[in-house]
C-alpha cells in the first residue's frame, strides 16, 4: 500500500508495522485485523476527521470494494445489544456480512443476524426524511443508521480490500431463543451499555453505537 504523505497532512504520528498503518494515539495493538476509522474516533476528533478520511480514500482508491451490511440489534427497552464473539477477529461485534446478489441491504443485515444468532430482528422505524411516496414503481426502503469505510487487511483468502458497510439499527425480543452459528462465532450474548463499554473487547464504532442507542 502506498504510504500516506505525512508532510501534506502535517501529521507526524503515523507509523508503519509490516506495511500496516498504526495510529499511536488510537491503538497500540498492531495485531488487530481490522483497523477502522470514522469521524467518531478519538484520532479523528483530535486531528480532523476529514483529513484522515481523505488520506485513507487516496491510499485505498484502487482497492477492491465489497458491499456489506451489519445489524446492530437492540432490545425493545433499549437496554441491551446483541453481540457475537467473532472467531476470526477475536472481538465482540454485531452480526454482519456481505450483501448477496439481488439482496436488499436491510434484508442482508436481518439475514446475518438470524443466521449467526437465531434471533429475528426488524428495522427500527425512522420517519425522518420520509418522502411519502404514493407511486407504484418506487418505494423508500429502510436507510442505514451509518455508513462505514473499513480497511480489511490481507489474509490467506484475500488481498487487502475495503468493506463499504451499511449499518442498520434493528430491534428484537431479548427473550427469543439464541442459536449460535458456531462455525463462525464463539458465543452470542445480549450485553448492556455499561458492560460493553467497560468490559468487552470491540471496536470504537460499536461503543459509539451503544452510547447513542442504549440507556
Amino acid at each position: 500500500m502506498a504510504e500516506i504523505n505525512k508532510k501534506a497532512l502535517n501529521w507526524p504520528i503515523v507509523d508503519y508495522v509490516d506495511g500496516r498503518k498504526v495510529f499511536n494515539d488510537y491503538s497500540s495493538d498492531t495485531n488487530t485485523l481490522n483497523k477502522e476509522f470514522s469521524v467518531n474516533s478519538q484520532i479523528s476528533k483530535k486531528y480532523g476527521g476529514k483529513r484522515i478520511m481523505k488520506a485513507i480514500f487516496k491510499n485505498t482508491k484502487d482497492h477492491k470494494k465489497h458491499f456489506t451490511a451489519t445489524g446492530y440489534t437492540v432490545n425493545k427497552n433499549r437496554t441491551k445489544i446483541l453481540l457475537i464473539h467473532h472467531k476470526g477477529l477475536n472481538k465482540w461485534l454485531p452480526p454482519g456480512g456481505h450483501i448477496e446478489d439481488n439482496e436488499v441491504p436491510h434484508e442482508a443485515a436481518i439475514r446475518e443476524v438470524y443466521e449467526e444468532t437465531g434471533v429475528m430482528a426488524i428495522p427500527i422505524k425512522d420517519d425522518e426524511n420520509d418522502l411519502v411516496l404514493k407511486g407504484v414503481k418506487e418505494a423508500q426502503i429502510p436507510r442505514p443508521y451509518a455508513l462505514m469505510y473499513q480497511i480489511i487487511p490481507k489474509s490467506k483468502k484475500d488481498v487487502e480490500h475495503i468493506h463499504l458497510d451499511m449499518v442498520f439499527a434493528l430491534e428484537a425480543d431479548d427473550s427469543d431463543k439464541i442459536t449460535a452459528q458456531y462455525k463462525e462465532v464463539h458465543d452470542v450474548r445480549w450485553v448492556t451499555r455499561k458492560s460493553l463499554i467497560d468490559e468487552y473487547d470491540t471496536f470504537d464504532s460499536v461503543r459509539s453505537f451503544a452510547r447513542s442507542m442504549l440507556k
